[in-house]
């Protein structure tokens, strides 16, 4: 329980005070009509006596006295329900300003628990990344809101924090990089790539930390336990980043190689009309050359997309050898290589909105392949 719960806030204070002064006010209201309906039964009391008196006077009609006291009632009447009527509108105004009053508090108190919660977020990854990165997927499988995405940050800036002062599992980093990019918090999944990269270089964490720097025209390293930007200018780090991809690439990557050529798409896709298909193309020929029996069946299953998709006039010749190529390496690969699933859910994808999918499905069979 925290302190805020064990005393009573000041707002809180006022409002119970307020609503004290409404339940007041209705029991005056309350009670003055009561004596209203008093006077009322006594005025109807004194006009028989009045009648009576008049008779006994010599006075032969009592119209005028009758008159009189019609208008004296009315007056008083009015009156009470004149007053009775103003006291009614303030004890709705009252209500009102309660109501907004509650919503208000409602308003701050969910502030005040979300900035508890932001606080206890902001150092959870120096004393424990992992349960900080357990935290920040919980919320990525939540509808992000306001608060939730404010907590998010917090996590990430302290999954960054952690990895500055190297006490942050690479492999976590490089998975918290992921996240923030799906929840399109690219400045912190630059920062958290750069980590990744520099306490763990792989091939994949390479990819990923240039992709988020093509993709934010910023690029970060680690000094003195401190995160710091290059002064490179935007188009400098882009293309800075697009070339590291492609060196990647040209590697002819087997393990591993599904996230580079998949970070190396994802670039090309965005820059497709800057030549950057054709780039990729030539690259993984080159790499084939090099390597001819290195590459994956997934090398050949990104090289047919990309010839789908740049759809020079002799796209569907090449487009088809590469498909063969890659269910002939995918039937001689076993079925645990971690790009063994991804490469056959592409080829069936790209063929089906190609409407390509029945050669595939013959050809798979003819190699004895399933799909």
């Amino acid at each position: 329980m925290t302190d805020y719960d064990e005393q009573k806030s000041p707002e809180r204070y006022a409002i119970e005070q307020a609503i004290a002064r409404l339940e007041n006010d209705k029991d005056r209201v309350d009670a003055f009509m009561v004596h209203v309906k008093w006077i009322l039964g006594s005025v109807g009391s004194f006009v028989l006596i009045l009648v009576a008196g008049a008779s006994f006077l010599g006075i032969t009609s009592v119209k005028d006295i009758q008159d009189e006291l019609a208008m004296d009632v009315a007056s008083l009447v009015d009156s009470a329900i004149k007053q009775n009527e103003d006291q009614l509108e303030s004890v709705d105004r009252l209500n009102s300003n309660l109501q907004n009053a509650q919503t208000v508090y409602e308003d701050n108190k969910r502030a005040i628990e979300a900035l508890a919660i932001l606080g206890e977020m902001e150092d959870l990854g120096r004393r424990d990344p992992q349960f900080a990165y357990i935290k920040l997927e919980e919320l990525e499988d939540e509808e992000i809101t306001q608060v939730s995405r404010g907590t998010a940050l917090k996590l990430l800036e302290s999954i960054i924090d952690a990895g500055q002062l190297g006490i942050a599992d690479p492999n976590l980093l490089y998975n918290a990089t992921i996240t923030a990019n799906t929840l399109s918090m690219q400045l912190e999944a630059a920062k958290l790539a750069a980590l990744a990269a520099h306490w763990r270089p792989t091939a994949s964490h390479r990819a990923v930390k240039s992709r988020t720097s093509e993709v934010l025209g910023r690029e970060f390293y680690l000094e003195g336990g401190e995160l710091k930007e290059t002064s490179a200018s935007p188009d400098e780090v882009r293309r800075s980043a697009w070339n590291t991809l492609l060196a990647l690439v040209r590697e002819g990557p087997r393990q591993e190689g599904e996230h580079i050529y998949a970070n190396a798409w994802n670039v090309a896709v965005r820059n497709r009309s800057s030549g950057y298909y054709q780039e990729m193309i030539n690259t993984i020929r080159e790499s084939e050359s090099a390597h001819p029996a290195q590459l994956s069946s997934y090398a050949y299953v990104m090289l047919a997309r990309l010839l789908a998709h740049q759809g020079d006039t002799n796209w569907e010749g090449q487009y088809r050898q590469a498909v063969q190529e890659a269910v002939r390496r995918l039937k001689q690969e076993p079925p645990t290589a971690s790009w063994y699933d991804v490469s056959k859910q592409h080829l069936v994808r790209e063929a089906h909105r190609l409407d390509r999918l029945q050669p595939l499905l013959e050809l798979a069979t003819q190699e004895g392949l399933e799909l």
